[in-house]
């Protein structure tokens, strides 16, 4: 077998080094993209930590999942897969709620969903949690947030995502409903 000269070599290496960047740049794209068909945020009101979300029309929500953030994910995919949800705080799914505006109470199981995990949740203050809302063959859109950011919430404010789908902003409900009907 014949080695390949070194130009050759170089220009293979800069193929595949470029061919990686852009599946890099196009799976971030997908995860994180402002075109995402739905918004979710958390909102406190009347001092009930509560789960906001909205998907466009057609659309419909799979699961809603909360995880504290300080501790690593103990199961490994095959777990979750076989319905081991114990890590998680609340993970709830949804068997025939074609709704695709919700607000729902941290813990609660809504009618049309299925209770993986849930009960009463208490927000620790500096602990940081992630809260995730699944669509079907849209990826998941997450927020992320501690106790003491919850509970600073007024009515009618939501803590949501950023257009960029990665930082986190606060916004007023009028806002958090014009934001999500503009990415529809």
């Amino acid at each position: 077998m014949r080695a390949l000269p070194r130009h050759r070599l170089a220009g293979l290496a800069v193929l595949v080094t470029a061919g990686l960047a852009w599946l890099t740049a196009c799976d971030d794209a997908v995860h994180h993209a402002p075109s995402t068909k739905m918004l979710i945020g958390v909102s406190n009101a009347g001092g009930t930590p509560s789960l906001e979300v909205r998907f466009c029309s057609g659309q419909r929500t799979q699961f809603i999942v909360l995880h504290d953030d300080t501790t690593p994910t103990a199961l490994p995919t095959a777990a979750r897969t076989q319905g081991d949800f114990s890590d998680d705080l609340w993970h709830i799914t949804n068997q025939s709620d074609n709704r695709s505006s919700y607000t729902v109470q941290f813990g609660t199981v809504p009618a049309g969903w299925r209770d993986d995990r849930s009960g009463p949740i208490a927000l620790s203050p500096d602990t940081e949690y992630s809260l995730r809302a699944h669509g079907g063959p849209m990826p998941s859109v997450r927020v992320t947030f501690t106790g003491s950011e919850v509970t600073a919430l007024t009515d009618g404010q939501i803590l949501t995502v950023g257009e960029d789908n990665v930082s986190e902003t606060v916004m007023s409900s009028a806002d958090f409903e014009a934001e999500a009907k503009r990415r529809c």
